[in-house]
């Protein structure tokens, strides 16, 4: 079994002095071996829940095998077979401890999940229940109430705000905050400016401290000396005048469509994907320039020449596109992994690249985003950014190494002038997808008015 540090001694320390832990640790010091040897220290038998998303159930898997845990399952498939699967876990528990890993979505196939004999559930990754009003939140923190022990388990408890703490905490931890309704929390705590962010108070500035303080874990990598310093290199990609001719007129319809950003139509919305897709020259499916394309390869046989580098892009015609110019015009070996690439391949991928066997890892960020060890790279790449700004936050932590201080390099791809500076910015100030929004509707309305 492996051997806790210092800090992940005091971890469980902390799990254990609480009724239902708040791990809000940073990725990459090893909350999930806390969380298992909690579990342990609470039980010797029994079902365990854990929910996590998809591409860090495995790393959960991972971490029970070497912590000789015999009984795991993962419930997956179509809904026949999840209720199968749910049929079975009720007519024959273990002796020990089963481990019951699930995608938090698995309720919507399957709600009967919150009917079985649980004596913990684990929420990790656990951002998917910052958003009171979701189905999800609803079901995880209503229907598993009767659950003696739960715990959540997250870096990023507030990706876009402080107000985001009251649902997150309230469905694993009813008592941290006093107010008894969100609504009660935002008034008392919060300012709404006019661009309708929230803006923390003087009085929520020292009551939501005080009570996260009371009832959570904070650790940070700066807190244990431990991983490498992130360096930012942003590389401006022109435009063509032919494509840019394109992306004007593509900016005017989506004006037109988004009379405001909460009525934004499906119009806009599509219009929206038009201009993000432009900005790496693919209307649809073809692509009508090599600019952005011309741009990464002139990085890879220069500045990173001979380096393993990881390529983050969030349409998968891109992802494509990366990977077929590689092959065929820098004749290297590269790593493809999307939506589609069933799991069982992603993990082949990734072995591959870690063991020196491919060139150049070549994925989406919502496949790779949580439980990813890709620490041996130095370098990655952000062709095209995914717009949250939590996706943004995990997918640089795959590459930090805790056992030194080595510095990795993080570059971004930005067409200049468009609205992945937009996105850029957002992510810089942690902003969500509607202030996004917003701040691509102001620069085209300042870019259409002094074209006039």
């Amino acid at each position: 079994m492996t051997v806790l540090r210092y800090y992940q001694k005091a971890m469980l320390e902390y799990g254990l002095s609480v009724a239902n832990p708040l791990w809000f640790v940073k990725m990459r010091l090893g909350k999930t071996l806390v969380a298992i040897r909690w579990v342990s220290s609470l039980v010797t038998h029994g079902m365990v829940l854990v929910t996590a998303p998809y591409s860090a159930l495995y790393s959960w898997l991972d971490e029970l095998e070497k912590e000789g845990e015999p009984t795991v399952t993962i419930l997956d498939g179509n809904t026949h077979q999840r209720r199968k699967q749910i049929d079975q876990l009720g007519s024959c528990l273990a002796d020990g401890i089963h481990w019951v890993l699930v995608n938090p979505e698995f309720h919507l196939w399957v709600p009967e999940l919150a009917a079985l004999p649980w004596e913990i559930v684990v929420h990790d990754e656990c951002t998917y229940l910052t958003n009171h009003k979701s189905k999800m939140w609803d079901f995880y923190s209503k229907q598993f109430r009767h659950v003696p022990t739960r715990a959540g388990l997250t870096g990023t408890p507030n990706p876009e705000g402080d107000e985001q703490f009251w649902p997150l905490c309230t469905a694993i931890e009813p008592n941290v905050f006093l107010e008894s309704s969100y609504y009660k929390f935002e008034r008392n705590n919060f300012g709404i400016l006019p661009n309708h962010k929230r803006l923390t108070n003087a009085r929520g500035g020292a009551y939501i401290s005080s009570r996260l303080a009371k009832y959570a874990y904070f650790l940070t990598r700066d807190d244990v000396n431990m991983g490498g310093e992130k360096i930012y290199q942003v590389v401006y990609v022109k435009m063509p005048d032919k494509t840019r001719e394109v992306y004007r007129v593509a900016e005017k319809e989506f004006l037109l469509e988004s009379s405001g950003v909460e009525s934004t139509t499906i119009y806009a919305t599509t219009k929206y994907i038009w201009l993000r897709r432009l900005c790496s020259g693919l209307v649809d499916s073809i692509q009508i320039d090599t600019a952005k394309i011309d741009c990464l390869l002139d990085l890879l046989v220069g500045e990173l020449a001979g380096q393993q580098v990881i390529i983050w892009a969030h349409y998968t015609d891109e992802l494509k596109m990366i990977a077929v110019a590689i092959r065929n015009r820098l004749k290297r070996s590269v790593g493809l992994v999307y939506g589609d690439v069933p799991p069982s391949r992603r993990r082949t991928t990734m072995a591959a690249f870690v063991a020196g066997d491919i060139d150049y890892f070549v994925a989406q960020g919502s496949c790779h985003r949580f439980g990813a060890n890709l620490s041996h790279c130095d370098t990655m790449i952000y062709f095209s950014s995914a717009e949250s700004a939590l996706t943004r936050q995990q997918t640089e932590e795959r590459t930090i190494d805790l056992s030194n201080r080595k510095s990795k390099l993080i570059v971004d791809l930005v067409t200049y002038d468009t609205v992945e500076v937009d996105i850029h910015k957002g992510h810089a100030r942690k902003e969500g997808r509607q202030s996004v929004m917003r701040r691509l509707i102001q620069g085209i309305q300042r870019r259409t008015n002094a074209a006039r």
